[in-house]
């Protein structure tokens, strides 16, 4: 399963009891950007690099509240 198919809640608990990281869910959030980006166009500026790294910090204990991991993207215009 890709991790990216799981709802919020069902990724968070998975990264609790260990059988998803942050980093794999990330990873997995990346390979479908780079799938579709080319016809969507949603990105003004996306950094990759960035979201690994801080995935890899919440998996090595860098929690930093109940919606740690979770990969979040943000629309600039409403």
């Amino acid at each position: 399963m890709i991790a990216t198919s799981a709802g919020a809640c069902d990724a968070l608990a998975a990264m609790a009891d260990g059988t998803l990281t942050s980093e794999r869910l990330v990873g997995d959030c990346l390979a479908r950007i780079d799938a579709r980006e080319a016809a969507i166009g949603a990105w003004a500026h996306f950094d990759a690099e960035a979201a690994r790294a801080a995935a890899r910090a919440c998996d090595d204990g860098a929690r930093g509240g109940p919606l740690a991991g979770l990969p979040v993207a943000v629309k600039d215009v409403f």
